[in-house]
């Protein structure tokens, strides 16, 4: 369903305009649902160590790494809201980086596994 998604963002010219405009709708809404998802988890990772300052993050998926041909891409929207929340929270001096590999998902669920 993310590429469909990304297809109808990308490729307008190819849908009806109310199915564009919701496609639209939710690729913003989700993403500021990223971000504030991504912002609870920072404040309670600051809460237990407030020494925390650089926080790196593993996405996987074809909606996260989607690209735009016009506007901004789902990570930039994803991170700039995430910048707004944490400024709000106080946590403006926490940089956080994200960053792609190949099956993020299984490595972060063995991870889980072995901790």
């Amino acid at each position: 369903y993310a590429g469909s998604l990304a297809m109808m963002v990308n490729y307008p010219d190819l849908y009806k305009e109310e199915y564009v405009q919701v496609a639209r709708w939710i690729y913003h809404r989700s993403a500021r649902l990223v971000a504030a998802s991504l912002a609870g988890l920072i404040r309670v990772l600051h809460t237990h160590d407030s020494s925390v300052r650089k926080i790196r993050l593993v996405a996987e998926g074809s909606l996260f790494w989607s690209k735009r041909k016009e506007g901004k891409s789902y990570k930039d929207l994803v991170m700039d809201e995430l910048q707004v929340l944490l400024d709000e929270f106080g946590l403006n001096d926490i940089r956080v980086s994200v960053d792609e590999i190949d099956n993020a998902n299984l490595i972060g669920t063995a991870i889980a596994a072995l901790s």
